[in-house]
């Protein structure tokens, strides 16, 4: 039986308030604890979600080669810190100036980036959910970029209005994956940045791609802007050292080969995934590995997972 309105109501006005003085503790940590409160959030996630833990070792070790149980299992325990590091650093975006947001990070390939976007065709900018991703936005905001992020609607409206409002503190504009089609042609023709996340099998059109060496439903809405606007595309990738420190990568510019639509958009799909993959392949633990990648499959395929 369904919940009722009314307790479903009362369930996310419950979960948002718990949110809401999760976030008022973490910006009141003093920088000597921010690390420790991460490690220490991700341990308990780890500890609670046995779910999605099992899941992250099943698929590490199905896409990561030398991979075993004993091995999956240290992986998913340094992913979990990471993504609890990531949570309380994200939260402290909030309150940080651009100059302290900035010092945080190194970059490799900037000056590219400043070339593609001078252009003048806006620029599209893919990555997925590897590292800080929230603080890869803040900093080419930072920089003076303008920068719109695709995502998509929230059911709780309460938690959404709050990442919203996270956003939009540092300058980044946030377009409903759903319904702001338009607006993502528009921001392109003022020669803005349009940023999106391509690294998950969610409910957008897609097709079936190679991701880590097995076909995986990939969102293809990058792709199709890119051939219908003309706007080059460009991978990014943030990951953190050991040190603390976040290093923003700008990948080399996606090719956009002749053909019709159809035949281009697989190809920039292709290419896109298959820098994705690369980039997790050297940065496994800060990849999101419980999220069911490879869920849906090809019909051609007689066995579902």
């Amino acid at each position: 039986m369904n919940k009722s309105p009314l307790k479903k109501k009362i369930r996310r006005s419950i979960v948002a308030l718990i949110l809401t003085v999760f976030i008022r503790c973490i910006r009141m940590l003093p920088e000597s604890r921010v690390r420790a409160c991460g490690r220490y959030l991700g341990s308990v996630l780890a500890f609670f979600l046995s779910g999605l833990r099992k899941q992250a070792e099943f698929q590490i070790q199905e896409r990561l080669p030398g991979y075993g149980k004993a091995e999956s299992r240290v992986l998913v325990r340094d992913m979990f810190k990471h993504i609890g590091y990531n949570t309380v650093e994200t939260i402290r975006l909030f309150s940080m100036t651009p100059e302290k947001r900035m010092a945080m990070v190194d970059t490799e390939g900037i000056d590219q980036f400043r070339s593609i976007f001078k252009r003048g065709k806006g620029l599209i900018a893919v990555t997925g959910h590897i590292g800080c991703w929230e603080l890869l936005a803040a900093y080419f905001s930072d920089l003076g970029f303008p920068v719109n992020v695709v995502a998509r609607r929230r059911s709780n409206k309460a938690i959404g209005r709050k990442i919203t409002d996270l956003r939009s503190s540092y300058g980044v504009v946030e377009l409903d994956r759903e319904s702001d089609g338009r607006k993502m042609f528009r921001a392109l023709k003022r020669g803005e940045v349009v940023a999106m996340l391509v690294d998950q099998d969610t409910r957008v059109d897609g097709m079936f791609s190679p991701f880590l060496g097995k076909l995986a439903h990939t969102p293809t809405g990058h792709a199709r802007l890119a051939y219908r606007t003309g706007a080059p595309l460009v991978v990014l990738s943030i990951h953190r050292r050991r040190s603390g420190r976040h290093v923003i990568t700008v990948h080399e510019e996606i090719d956009r080969p002749e053909g019709d639509e159809a035949e281009v958009v697989a190809a920039i799909v292709h290419q896109c995934n298959e820098l994705l993959s690369s980039i997790i392949k050297s940065f496994p633990d800060q990849w999101i590995w419980f999220h069911r990648r490879w869920r849906r499959r090809p019909p051609h395929e007689k066995t579902p997972e």
